[in-house]
């Protein structure tokens, strides 16, 4: 077997990839055709493909996506995928050895891959996660209990309509208390989900919640939702998915990543429904170090 890197592959290979995005190799990246792959890849800074062939048969591939945040190189990893896990590993194996960016993997069963790794200058993070699915129809008939002085507005997100100032910025400040990267993290939040849909929640003019998702297929894909610690416990967040179903009666599922660390969020989930559709895993390696 060798190990090969390319700009880009043929749609055959790329059609091997989707093929190989089942429960032992999931990553939850991948879209399920290879015009929606291709655009992917298209709207990406910096990416390539590590394929593992043997005797001219595609056996593993791998993308990766290389973007900065802030000072740091991200290495984001699509995959491994492929039927032998030698090959899979092998894969892992290379990308650890040679890409010196941050890398963070998410999908299914990927600790297998780093139990024989010299971590001598590099450090894994692991966490679990839950990969979350109900029904549209049934989230919309969600009973919600009156909440005074809030108004819930619908924004489009895409390159033609940017987020005013102040909406950005009240959105900013509820992910700054939730999650860690800054404004870096969060400009590259909205430039991923570019084409999604974010609903704000407004209490007096300021934002005191909002959620960000997109459409899939017949599903809808709920990426965030965040509320301001003052205004928890009143059903600001239950008012957000109902009203993100309310607008897309049309589709069938809703799909989330909870990850298990956030025991609050996985109990409100639990009570609208929510039913655990796989187990997911998301490995953190530190950015190499030189000797």
């Amino acid at each position: 077997m060798v190990i090969k890197r390319f700009e880009t592959v043929s749609n055959t290979w790329m059609t091997y990839l989707i093929d190989h995005n089942h429960e032992t190799t999931f990553c939850g990246f991948v879209s399920d055709n290879v015009d929606e792959m291709i655009q992917d890849i298209s709207e990406m800074d910096d990416h390539y493909f590590l394929c593992n062939i043997d005797e001219d048969k595609l056996t593993g591939i791998l993308l990766v996506e290389r973007y900065q945040e802030n000072s740091r190189w991200i290495a984001e990893t699509w995959g491994p995928f492929g039927n032998d896990f030698k090959s899979r590993q092998t894969l892992v194996c290379y990308l650890y050895e040679r890409e010196s960016s941050e890398i963070h993997f998410f999908g299914t069963n990927l600790t297998q891959y780093f139990a024989k790794l010299s971590r001598k200058n590099r450090s894994l993070k692991t966490a679990g996660h839950r990969r979350l699915i109900a029904d549209v129809t049934q989230l919309s008939q969600l009973a919600i209990d009156d909440i005074c002085h809030v108004e819930m507005q619908t924004y489009q997100l895409s390159h033609d309509a940017v987020l005013t100032d102040t909406v950005k910025s009240g959105c900013l400040k509820l992910f700054n208390a939730n999650f860690p990267g800054g404004s870096a993290a969060f400009d590259t939040i909205l430039a991923d989900y570019d084409q999604s849909t974010m609903i704000c929640c407004f209490s007096n003019q300021q934002i005191v919640g909002f959620n960000l998702y997109a459409r899939d297929g017949e599903d809808l894909f709920l990426n965030y939702i965040i509320v301001d610690d003052h205004y928890r416990h009143q059903g600001i967040a239950r008012s957000l998915v109902k009203t993100m179903c309310l607008q897309n009666l049309d589709q069938k599922k809703v799909h989330l990543n909870w990850p298990l660390r956030k025991q609050a969020a996985g109990d409100f989930y639990t009570g609208l429904h929510f039913k655990v559709e796989r187990t997911l895993e998301s490995v953190s390696v530190q950015a190499k170090i030189n000797d």
